[in-house]
């Protein structure tokens, strides 16, 4: 199974929330699954590994 194959197993997408129109992606089974979680944070990384970057920034609005 691929690491994308992975990813659509686990989120959950939750028709009509918050309201009509909006395809909710619920990310929260990847947080339930260290080695899934190590996965997908290494392949967000990726593409800016050996870069310089110093510092990331991560904003949450989660609900906002």
């Amino acid at each position: 199974m691929t690491f994308s194959d992975q990813l659509s197993r686990v989120i959950r997408t939750i028709p009509d929330f918050p309201k009509p129109g909006i395809q909710f992606k619920d990310i929260t089974p990847i947080l339930q699954d260290p080695a899934l979680l190590r996965a997908t944070a290494d392949a967000l990384a990726e593409p800016y590994r050996n870069r310089g970057i110093e510092k990331v920034v991560g904003i949450e609005s989660r609900g906002f």
